[in-house]
Parts: structure tokens; sequence; C-alpha cells
């Protein structure tokens, strides 16, 4: 049976709107020669929310597959992996990028229980920042109705929400104890 992935160096990094995953030396699926191969970096980068990913060198099936200024989503159709894997590369959903996508395709000799299955190579995730860009920060104006202005003097929180206050029930007991929440009016749909 073949060894489904080899790589020499894995790294990851991630802060707050930030995530990095780089591979070097990859190989998949590596019996009689790899479906994929890289001998560089493969790497993803998730910057503020804007995605990008980097490949120095890849081949798919023993072929040398161009991998300058790649596209989102970039397919390589099945019939050129002989109907064993799709392979996806700069793959975008949402806030995830991926370097390199295989899904397992029926056919695999030998593999037959993993297909369907997906191998993701080099993945990050983020989200932008709430910052608008003016040099201030965020300043927790979170464009929840409260911009974090309570002023603690029991009068309500002093925020953006039209002076409906919450009461100065924000205070901690004598004790120490945290008051007693009071309900907001909401509504959250909720599925099964």
């Amino acid at each position: 049976m073949p060894e489904l992935a080899d790589a020499t160096v894995l790294n990851a990094e991630a802060s707050p709107n930030y995530a990095h995953a780089d591979v070097a030396n990859l190989g998949v699926l590596t019996g009689a020669g790899p479906l994929v191969e890289a001998s560089g970096t493969i790497s993803a980068t998730c910057d503020n929310g804007a995605l990008s990913s980097n490949i120095t060198t890849l081949s798919i099936a023993g072929n040398e597959v161009p991998v300058e200024n790649l596209a989102p989503n970039t397919t390589i159709l099945p019939e050129q992996l002989g109907g064993v894997a799709q392979v996806t590369l700069n793959k975008q959903e949402g806030s995830t990028v991926t370097a390199v996508s295989i899904e397992l395709l029926q056919g695999l000799p030998g593999l037959s229980d993993i297909a369907g299955q997906t191998i993701d190579i080099a993945s990050a995730t983020c989200s932008e920042s709430d910052d608008d860009g003016n040099g201030d920060g965020d300043n927790g104006g979170d464009n929840g109705g409260d911009n974090g202005g309570d002023n603690g003097n029991g009068g309500g929180d002093n925020g953006d929400d039209n002076g409906a206050g919450d009461g100065g029930g924000d205070q901690a007991g004598p004790d120490g104890a945290a008051p007693t929440p009071e309900p907001q009016p909401g509504h959250l749909d909720v599925t099964g």
C-alpha cells in the first residue's frame, strides 16, 4: 500500500486576523510515483481577510503544473489524473485558503476505503479586522450598539443606543459577585 503523504517541513503561524501555513518537499501517494509532488514550498496565507497561496514547483502524476499567478479555485481535471483524484490549487472558500486540495475519487488501487476523502495541504483561515483604518484601532465600536462608553456612574452605558441604558446594574456587588443579568429582546433562528 502506498504512503498517503510525506513532507520534510511543516510550519504554521496564527494571530488575530492573520494565519499562514507552509509545507516543503511534499509527496502524496508516493507508491510507484507520487500523485502530487512539490520539491519546493507550498504556502497559504490569510491576512486580514485577503487570501493567497504560493507554490514554487508542483507536479501532478509526473507532469509539471504551471503555478504562476494561479487564479482562485484552479482545478486539475480528473481525466488528467486517470480518475483517481481531483486537485484544486489556490482553493478559496469564505475566509479560508488552501494551497493544494486533493479529493480522492473511486478507482484508487488499494485505497478504495478512503475514496471521497480530501487531503488539504497548507491551509489558512482568518477574518477581517474590525478596525476602520483611521489609525485609532478598533476602539470597541463593534457596531452592536455599545461603544464601550459606560462611565461607571450607574446611569446607563452612554453609548450609541439612543439612551436605552441598562439601568445601572453593571457594577459588581459588595462581595464581588456579578450583577444579575437582564434579559434583552432578540430573535435567534434555530435549525435542527
